[in-house]
């Protein structure tokens, strides 16, 4: 049992005053000295004891009153363990199970022996083998969305089903609007290996870049620094240069960034780099990339609506695509280098990013940067109390309608002890 409000027990000691008056009430009577008892008849009424038996119940439940009078200011309340069935999933990821169990072992272990059930975190949720699928390699089974999968376990699940998800900290298994869950799940994430590629080729090279800039001048000079920041830490020879005019671009160059509002034309460049055509939109996001030593998130102010029809390289906090990569060599970007449409220009990632394209090291795939565990786990807005331990929850009773009926019955008594005391002496 515990107190809600515990200051109120310091009223407790209010019994002090029913006893005070109880003894105030013992003491002898007064003696009245007079000339001469000649005249002075008997009294006929024996004076009353105030030690009758009554008065000591009287005591006692005036005392007794002013205690739970206090109990019920305290506003107690009994705790009490009540067993919960032990039926629940355990949830993991097929590709990820091997490394999902080397991580949680013992509490998997825990869970499992309590009676629970292993389930797959995909579609259909089939059930798992622990002996033989955890000793199996991670496989290369299409990777999940984890959040549509929590949506879809809160309805199909039966409610009261304890449901345990073990899952990795990689960003392909996260895609779209992460889901506000109305019941109650333990969600504990693992670290995962991340798949950056680190050979950037180390050999001094010549890189022949173009950028036209009839439309986006400020762009441009962004991308002139970026190169010679690059040129100055690597020593390799960038030769870059800005054009305002289709024609005058060279052939043959390895990189052509075309940054015009005008459809990009049919060229041999090696690589080229293009702005997505269409109406901006505001938007509030990342853009999430990363290098060799750097795994940044970088705002993003402004798109263009882009569909996905190409190999996805950047992409925002939504799951849509910021920069894609289509055939020969063509990338297609919805955002622009400028700082009024996202924080790439100013960030300290941006030559590492820029260096990955330019000097011939596969692009980071986002998909694979590691998220931090706050950003996985969904809000929970519980509407019925779910399981908080495995086999025990604790269950509140407050007891202070009990208190109060007894109080009632107590007053009750003690003046019905009163009234009847005061009639026999009346008539007495």
């Amino acid at each position: 049992m515990q107190f809600l409000n515990p200051i109120w027990l310091w009223s407790a000691l209010g019994v002090i005053i029913p006893i005070a008056i109880h003894l105030w009430n013992q003491q002898p009577g007064k003696v009245l000295e007079v000339g001469s008892i000649r005249f002075m008849d008997p009294s006929p009424s024996k004076r009353s004891s105030r030690l009758q038996l009554t008065e000591i119940w009287l005591l006692i439940l005036r005392c007794l009153i002013i205690l739970l009078l206090s109990l019920f200011l305290a506003q107690p309340i009994w705790n009490s363990n009540t067993q919960q069935s032990n039926q629940g999933w355990v949830m993991v990821p097929r590709s990820s199970m091997k490394m999902a169990y080397q991580m949680h072992q013992k509490s998997i272990d825990s869970l499992l022996q309590q009676g629970m059930e292993l389930h797959a975190l995909e579609p259909g949720f089939p059930a798992l083998d622990l002996k033989s699928d955890s000793s199996k390699p991670n496989s290369s089974e299409p990777v999940p969305n984890l959040w549509a999968l929590a949506s879809l376990l809160e309805k199909q699940v039966p409610a009261n089903y304890q449901l345990h998800l073990y899952t990795p900290e990689l960003l392909q298994y996260y895609r779209g609007v992460k889901p506000i869950l109305h019941r109650s799940m333990v969600w504990k994430t693992y670290s995962m290996p991340t798949q950056v590629d680190t050979g950037i080729n180390k050999r001094k090279q010549n890189i022949r870049i173009a950028v036209l800039a009839d439309d986006y001048a400020a762009d441009a000079d962004y991308l002139l620094a970026v190169c010679k920041a690059i040129q100055m830490v690597r020593g390799d020879t960038i030769l870059v240069a800005k054009f305002n005019n289709p024609t005058q671009i060279p052939d043959g160059q390895d990189w052509l960034f075309w940054l015009s509002d005008k459809p990009l034309p049919k060229n041999n460049s090696k690589h080229t780099w293009s702005y997505q055509l269409g109406n901006e939109q505001i938007v509030q996001t990342q853009i999430y990339a990363s290098t060799v030593s750097l795994q940044e998130k970088i705002p993003l102010y402004k798109t263009i609506p882009m569909q996905l029809k190409g190999e996805l390289i950047w992409e925002d906090g939504f799951g849509q695509a910021v920069l894609q990569k289509r055939g020969n060599g063509q990338y297609l970007m919805n955002t622009r280098f400028h700082p009024d449409w996202n924080g790439l220009v100013w960030s300290p990632a941006f030559p590492s990013l820029m260096q990955e394209f330019l000097l011939g090291s596969k692009p980071f795939d986002p998909s694979h940067l590691a998220m931090d565990p706050v950003q996985i786990l969904p809000e929970q807005h519980i509407q019925n109390q779910g399981q908080n331990s495995p086999t025990v929850s604790t269950s509140q009773q407050p007891l202070s309608h009990w208190i109060w009926g007894l109080l009632l019955v107590f007053l009750i008594i003690e003046r019905v002890i009163v009234f009847y005391q005061t009639k026999n002496k009346t008539h007495g």
